[in-house]
């Protein structure tokens, strides 16, 4: 991972499969279930912003997962991710 805006971006993705899998909402009302605003929530989807760990609370706990937990999924994607690249290169 080269920069931090690679990790909003894996953060998102994470976020995003997660409610599309799982939730299987649309953005604006996830948000609202979680108490959220949709525009926070959609700039993290995207990857475009930093959220606090309360923020970030509220929509694990959507989900019944734990911040490692969590993280361990942000950071399988990333190694797939990383895996991919070199596969490519050669």
């Amino acid at each position: 991972m080269e920069h931090q805006s690679d990790l909003h971006i894996a953060v998102g993705k994470r976020l995003r499969k997660l409610r599309k899998e799982q939730a299987k909402l649309p953005y604006d009302e996830f948000s609202k279930r979680c108490g959220i605003a949709k525009n926070q929530y959609l700039f993290l989807e995207q990857g475009g912003r930093s959220t606090t760990l309360n923020t970030l609370s509220l929509i694990l706990k959507f989900y019944n997962l734990s911040f490692s937990e969590f993280f361990r999924m942000v950071e399988v994607d990333i190694e797939k991710n990383d895996s991919g690249d070199s596969q490519s290169e050669k």
